[in-house]
């Protein structure tokens, strides 16, 4: 039998905790002067690129496009410090909430999906339930897929984090795994 009040408490515990996350993530990372800094870095470089690339010189479309190479490493370095801040606090909080809600919904039936999983997810969706039907749903599944559109939504709806200019910087790639 499935157990509605677990359900909606699932869903809202998945809801709170990424709200949380994503504020401790605001006022721990993207509210500091050196994240501002480099965003507004970003923004500036990019408005120099676009008048780049309506230069009509082609020497000094080559000097630019070295220098803009350059700058993309930087902000590439800088840019994965962010993010693995930022993943470290993700990392921190799926941590807590799977080690807590197993011990909070334990063997309680939260969904019955209208379909067999395949077998790579039956794993996920039947963790922590007693019995053979595979369309049972356990909390954790139905957590982590809470999880994960709430952290998608939060990412369009709060525009925080880096952004789309910023992730297109790439951190540079090792001479060991370059291909030439």
């Amino acid at each position: 039998m499935v157990d509605t009040s677990a359900l909606f408490g699932v869903i809202g515990l998945a809801f709170a905790l990424t709200l949380g996350t994503e504020l401790i993530q605001y006022f721990l990372i993207y509210r500091t002067p050196s994240f501002r800094a480099l965003k507004a870095n970003v923004e500036k470089q990019a408005a120099k690129v676009e008048v780049a690339r309506d230069a009509s010189s082609s020497k000094s479309l080559k000097k630019n496009q070295a220098k803009l190479t350059s700058w993309e490493e930087e902000c590439g370095k800088q840019l994965a410090v962010v993010n693995m801040k930022a993943g470290a606090i993700v990392m921190a909080s799926l941590f807590l909430a799977w080690r807590f809600l197993p011990r909070m919904y334990s063997g309680v039936v939260v969904v019955r999906l209208p379909f067999l999983p395949p077998n790579f997810m039956l794993k996920a969706t039947h963790r922590g339930l007693e019995g053979a039907d595979p369309r049972e749903g356990s909390a954790l599944f139905v957590f982590m897929l809470c999880q994960a559109c709430f952290r998608a939504i939060f990412k369009q709806v709060f525009t925080w984090g880096p952004s789309r200019r910023m992730q297109q910087a790439r951190p540079p790639v090792p001479k060991a795994f370059k291909t030439q």
